[in-house]
């Protein structure tokens, strides 16, 4: 938490992670990734901030299938929140 604090080093986070930024001052670090496989059991390689210039993140939450690891998993949306989780495709 706070990766963005002043004084912190740049690679604070890590070589494979990113500071990211959410609503006000708060950051932390997440690991960067391009797909699934790169990221624990259950997290989704999201594209946090739909920016292509930008890395994915780890997140333990997806939007759409292709965010979770490929023929193995898909996302679960909630119907209410639109908000998923990968979960085994049971293929």
């Amino acid at each position: 938490m706070d990766c963005n604090a002043p004084g912190l080093p740049d690679d604070v986070c890590g070589p494979t992670g990113t500071c990211i930024g959410l609503a006000g001052d708060v950051t932390f670090c997440a690991q960067t990734c391009k797909d699934a496989t790169e990221c624990a059991d259950g997290y989704a390689c999201s594209d946090d901030d739909l920016d292509p210039t930008t890395s994915s993140i780890c997140y333990p939450a997806c939007s759409a299938d292709a965010e979770c690891r490929k023929d193995e998993e898909v996302c679960a949306l909630s119907a209410a929140s639109g908000v998923g989780a990968c979960v085994a495709s049971g293929t």
